[in-house]
């Protein structure tokens, strides 16, 4: 059992807070049986520095095309190569950012999804124009550091890596070779589990729970998850706390919403530990919200199988943390920050850069070849 090895007394305690009052449940009318249970407003909390969503949107669009006008005009393939990676990182980490973010946390999933996938195609393009500088780097032979070619190979694989299993997990059911390309994406994300990058393994262990065969079993896709009162490497933040959530709703779709739901009530306690400031009341605020979408998923199933009273509890429940929790208009959860860190150093983003692209450059909007 999950909980097995917690302290007892707190596990019990959460235990009987989450029964102490099914019995008041009698004597509820099934009249609000159908009636849908409603998720607050939230928000993606503002990334740092910005203002809104909108100005940090435009802030993190501006700077990939910088990146990619400043490869198109570098005069060596080596400069060029780290330029066109440096881009494409920055529109893994951080262009698509938010959307990742929403989809993990079950918000809008699909119109997250699409914009996800529409970045992708660019990102393709800057990577193969670096590989094509690696070849040109490797023709120099000696003139050619062999530490820079082996990073940068294998800073290329780790970025095609993660491009896969976006491609993947987002990929319909129906679209050719579902199966087998979500197989080999998570076979080479498995890789990654053991980089020295600590916020690598925890973003390829998020996918690849993404990319889990949807009929697995919850307990054989968890066996090799973090338990969720493990505390995390604080360096593997806030990735690994989106971890800990996504084992929870793999312990709810197994059917044990009782201890989903206990698990995620001692995890709200943990975020003033594992957080500092504002972080620690969004992350707080992101832990009711899965606690909110699993009761709600439990309560569903309670009412198909006529069980009024733990229906009732649930819907009690549910009202209490919305009440608690979500009193502004947009209340702000805890997001990514980054997808995957920055692997390649950013040039100054006070150096200048070309007027304009060449025609066939990669950039931002998706348009042109690979310059």
């Amino acid at each position: 059992m999950e909980i097995a090895h917690r302290p007892f007394v707190v596990t019990l305690a959460a235990l009987l807070i989450l029964f102490a009052d099914v019995s008041a449940g009698q004597q509820v009318s099934s009249s609000l049986d159908h009636q849908p249970l409603l998720l607050p407003p939230v928000a993606l909390a503002p990334g740092d520095g910005e203002a809104d969503e909108k100005s940090e949107t435009e802030a993190v669009a501006r700077r990939a095309a910088e990146l990619a006008r400043l490869a198109v005009a570098a005069a060596d393939p080596v400069t060029r190569c780290d330029l066109h990676l440096a881009a494409a990182n920055w529109i893994l980490a951080r262009r698509i950012e938010p959307a990742c973010s929403q989809y993990l946390l079950h918000l809008d999933r699909p119109g997250a999804a699409e914009t996800i996938r529409q970045a992708l195609p660019n990102v393709d393009r800057l990577l193969e124009a670096a590989q094509a500088s690696i070849r040109q780097a490797e023709e120099r032979g000696t003139q050619t550091p062999q530490d820079w070619m082996s990073r940068s190979r294998r800073h290329l694989m780790t970025l095609e890596t993660f491009v896969e299993a976006f491609r993947a997990a987002l990929s319909e059911p129906d679209s050719p070779n579902y199966v087998e390309d979500r197989r080999a994406a998570r076979s080479r994300l498995a890789i990654l589990l053991e980089h020295d990058e600590p916020q690598i393994p925890a973003a390829a262990m998020l996918w690849c729970l993404e990319l889990a065969d949807p009929d697995a079993d919850p307990k054989r896709v968890m066996r090799d998850l973090p338990l969720v009162l493990e505390e995390p490497s604080p360096a593997a933040l806030p990735h690994a706390f989106y971890v800990r959530l996504a084992r929870c709703r793999l312990i709810a779709d197994g059917g044990g919403y009782t201890t989903a739901v206990a698990l995620l009530m001692q995890l709200e306690e943990r975020c003033a530990e594992w957080f500092r400031g504002d972080d620690a009341d969004n992350a707080l605020r992101t832990c009711v919200l899965v606690e909110l979408q699993i009761l709600r998923q439990w309560r569903d199933s309670l009412i198909a199988a006529g069980r009024q009273q733990e229906r009732a509890w649930c819907e009690r429940r549910f009202k209490k943390l919305v009440e608690t929790h979500f009193t502004a208009v947009i209340n702000p959860v805890l997001r990514l920050g980054s997808v995957i860190p920055m692997l390649i150093e950013l040039p100054d983003e006070n150096i200048e850069t070309p007027p304009s692209p060449p025609e066939n450059a990669p950039s931002d909007t998706g348009q042109g070849g690979t310059g």
